[in-house]
Order: structure tokens, then C-alpha cells, then sequence
């Protein structure tokens, strides 16, 4: 059985216990979407919304489909579809760890370290402790040289552009690069002192000389709840805490995660105390340049394949894997890792999809930035190419599912579209998005884009008449 046939058995199956069929034609799906986006509380904002056949290509609905919107996480569809096509669903990430001269009989290395990255975003400390484990079994006990980072062809350009000064301490807008460790965030947590007033503790994780943390957090009584203030210096490697914690707490877990300001560096600094934790020496310091051509290979690490980190980006909405494989697109099919040659990829993948690359600003991968625009038409001609794609079970399989899991996970539910609707959702303040696909009752499939921009009111009302309209789309029995 095909993925679309057990998704047709799966749809019809909900249908049947479901008394919301809406037997239908195309006016009057017009008709029902209209009532819906005509509500008086998205009259000061402004929305549009394309839906069509994926069969017979038909446009069944369309308002302002032409208008530039800002998309927020629906920006990871043309990312990840751009990835899906340009690399492919088996591509992996490489991490190597090289020395640059032989390490010597007696197990030294008399010169630099280096740690050599592909732009994996999803490099891990478990990862870095087996490369510094690969290493010690091909005989290494010290270092005299320094550890150094080397980011490959990836340029300096971390952020996205109009990324916000204000939230860059975030785990949701850490920047990204070459390398990059535990999604280039450090773990915090504040443990109780011995009594009611005492100063806590506060500690970050992974350790190393990377960060450090100010601490003005204080003991509290028994069953207060956790309250901790955050400040990291805007460029720096200090982080300021204060607040207070129970002494009753139980810290079983880091409690806040900071964006880091240097990938590199902190993955350097990371290895570096791996090593030492593990005995092997380093008598220099950290650093950052190529390695050499002949360097020599100790160790390395792949990444799972494209098609299972596609899953936990769209899932999820995860902001630095997109940002990565934009720089990635750059780096594998420009031999430039930077956005700009990046978003020239995107490009000719839009192209290729019909889709009018005038009608578009590509300020980074994620869709976090404000300057992220798009038009609904084009969402719709992408994800209709994605649709007839060789790659696109695996597109498919990596957004999220109406009430199943991912971002739409509590949405939809006890509705036709519940187990039916596989789409991205989006959303940054007084914006969202929602883009994707739906089968009728009557088994036709349907591609849609639903935008939101400018509602001050909240985007509560913009996510119920998304689902709405998603669900009367897939409970129609007749075909359109």
C-alpha cells in the first residue's frame, strides 16, 4: 500500500465516524471560505488565502494571491523543499577532527588540533565526546598545539537579516555556522543553596571556558516557583542570572537554554575540555582558520540523512536547522556557505516550480525575520511541484499532521481534517501562516496557503479559521 493510498484509508476512516460531510462545488467552497475570512475581528489586518486542486490543477479559491506577506515559519517550506531537491533525501553531514602533523610514538601532537565542520545543525556533545574518543584510539594522549575550529566555506554571516537585537540571547534565534554544538545554545540551571537565603548556584552545561555565568539568584522557601532573569552581553560570553529558586527545587534537568554568540568558538572551547575530562593534555588554547590540505584524519561523524533532519524541521519548526541548510545549499552547490548564495539556490528551485521569484524576499531560512515575504500563489505552485516530485514522500512526511504530532499536534482534532491535514504552520507576533495539503471525503487531494499579517488582536482567531477551513476542505464528498 503507497503512503497516499494509507493516508486515503486513514482520512475515510475518521470520515466515518464524522457528520460533518459538506457536499459541495467550487462556488460554493468560494461561498463557505469567504464567510469564514469576512469575520469583523481580521478587517484591520490583511490576509490571503489560495486553495486548489492538485489533480486537475483548478483554482477552487483565491484571494489576494498575488500580495507580498510576510510568511514566518512557512519560509521552511521553500528551504526544505529546496534542500530535498537540491541534495537529496540521503545527504549527510561530515564533522571530522584532524591533527595537522602524525601524532608521535610516544601519543603527542606536536601541533594544532582541528575540528572541521559541514554546517550540521544537528552536532551534539555525545557526538563531540566520540570524536575525541576516535582520536584517543588512534593513539592520542596530548596536544601541544591549540584546538582550532575550522568553518569550511561557511562565511561570517550568523543571522538572518532583520533579525532582532532583543531576542539574539534565544534559543529560537541562535546563530549558526560551519560548526555548530547542542543547537549553538548552553543549558542553565540554578541549584538551591543549603538554606532560605543563601545564594544558589548556578551552572552551565556543557562545561568549558566558553561562557560564564553571573549569579544573583537567592534561596527561597519551600514551594516558591522557579524565577530566573536572563541577561547575556549582546557579543559576549557572560551571562548574568538573577531570580530565586525553591530550596525544595529539584534540578533534574537544565531549567533555560542561552543562545550562544560564537558557534565555532564554543564548539572549539566544548572539545577542548572533552579532552582534558578524558586525560589527554592540550597545552594551547582554541582558535579558528583552515586546516591544512594534508591534515590528517583521527576521527569523524555523519549526520542522519536529509530525510530524517527534514522531519524534525518542519515538525518542529526548528529555526537553526533551516538556517543551516540554507548556508548549506550555499556551501554544496556554490562552494560559498553564506545566505546570499544560498538564497541564488532557492531561486532556481522556485523557478522550477513555476513560481514568480519577483514575488519574493528571502531574508533567511527560517522565516523569523520581518523581511521574510512571499505570496500565497506561490506557497500554492511550490507545494504543488513538491507534490509530483520523485522526493516528495519525504516532504510529505516531514510536516506536521493535524492532530497527530509536530505544531499541529493539539489542532484539528475530532474534525475531517484530523490524521488528513499535513501542513507547515507559522507564527511571529501578528502573523500566521499555515500552508499545505488536505483530501476531500471524496478522495481528491488539495494544496492550500492561508496568510495572516498585521493582526493586533492575536493570531488566536487567524489559527481557528485556518483549521476551519481546513477541515471543511477535507470533509467535502463531492469533487471539485
Amino acid at each position: 500500500m503507497t503512503i497516499r493510498s494509507r493516508r486515503t484509508l486513514a482520512i475515510l476512516l475518521t470520515l466515518l465516524a464524522c457528520p460533518t460531510w459538506a457536499p459541495a462545488d467550487i462556488p460554493s467552497v468560494q461561498t463557505a471560505v469567504d464567510k469564514i475570512l469576512s469575520r469583523p475581528v481580521f478587517s484591520n489586518g490583511i490576509h490571503a488565502c489560495v486553495i486548489k486542486t492538485l489533480d486537475t490543477s483548478a483554482v477552487v479559491y483565491s484571494k489576494n494571491p498575488n500580495t507580498l506577506l510576510n510568511t514566518a515559519s512557512n519560509m521552511k517550506l521553500v528551504t526544505s523543499a529546496a534542500a530535498l531537491d537540491q541534495l537529496g533525501p540521503g545527504f549527510r553531514y561530515r564533522t571530522r577532527l584532524l591533527a595537522a602533523v602524525p601524532i608521535g610514538p610516544d601519543g603527542v601532537l606536536r601541533g594544532n588540533l582541528y575540528i572541521a565542520g559541514s554546517g550540521d545543525p544537528t552536532f551534539d556533545t555525545p557526538a563531540l565526546q566520540d570524536l575525541a574518543r576516535q582520536a584517543a584510539q588512534r593513539g592520542l594522549k596530548a596536544v601541544e598545539g591549540a584546538v582550532i575550529a575550522d568553518t569550511g566555506n561557511f562565511n561570517t554571516t550568523p543571522y538572518g537579516g532583520g533579525w532582532s537585537w532583543d531576542y539574539l540571547e534565544a534559543y529560537y534565534a541562535a546563530p549558526v555556522g560551519g560548526l555548530n554544538l547542542n543547537k549553538n545554545v548552553v543549558a542553565l540551571s540554578a541549584r538551591p543553596g543549603s538554606s532560605v537565603g543563601a545564594p544558589a548556584t548556578v551552572v552551565i552545561e556543557p562545561a568549558s571556558n566558553y561562557m560564564r555565568a553571573i549569579s544573583a539568584v537567592t534561596t527561597a522557601k519551600a514551594g516558591t516557583p522557579l524565577s530566573l532573569n536572563i541577561d547575556r552581553e549582546l557579543t559576549g560570553r557572560v551571562v548574568r542570572v538573577s531570580g530565586a529558586v525553591a530550596i525544595d527545587e529539584k534540578v533534574d534537568k537544565p531549567q533555560e537554554a542561552v543562545a550562544v554568540y560564537d558557534p565555532a568558538r564554543y564548539t572549539s572551547e566544548v572539545l577542548r575540555a572533552l579532552l582534558m575530562a578524558d586525560g589527554i593534555k592540550v597545552s594551547g588554547g582554541v582558535g579558528a582558520e583552515r586546516a591544512p590540505e594534508n591534515a590528517i584524519l583521527l576521527g569523524q561523524h555523519l549526520s542522519d540523512p536529509m530525510s530524517d533532519i527534514l522531519m524534525s524541521l518542519n515538525k518542529w519548526s526548528d529555526n537553526l536547522i533551516a538556517e543551516a541548510l540554507l548556508r548549506t545549499l550555499g556551501s554544496v552547490i556554490k562552494n560559498d556557505g553564506s545566505i546570499q548564495s544560498g538564497r541564488a539556490v532557492v531561486a532556481e528551485v522556485l523557478k522550477q516550480a513555476g513560481a514568480d521569484t519577483n514575488a519574493l524576499s528571502m531574508a533567511d531560512g527560517s522565516g523569523l525575520s520581518r523581511m521574510d515575504l512571499m505570496t500565497a500563489e506561490n506557497f500554492t505552485r511550490l507545494l504543488s511541484y513538491m507534490y509530483r516530485h520523485n522526493y516528495f514522500k519525504y516532504y510529505d512526511q516531514s510536516l506536521p499532521v493535524a492532530g497527530v504530532d509536530g505544531t499541529l499536534r493539539n489542532r484539528m482534532k475530532k474534525t475531517p481534517a484530523e490524521n488528513n491535514v499535513h501542513a507547515k504552520t507559522g507564527y511571529i507576533g501578528y502573523v500566521s501562516s499555515l500552508s499545505g495539503y488536505v483530501t476531500t471525503a471524496a478522495g481528491q487531494p488539495l494544496v492550500f496557503s492561508i496568510l495572516f499579517n498585521n493582526q493586533l488582536g492575536g493570531t488566536a482567531p487567524c489559527r481557528q479559521a485556518q483549521d476551519e477551513i481546513a477541515a471543511y476542505l477535507a470533509g467535502l464528498t463531492e469533487r471539485l
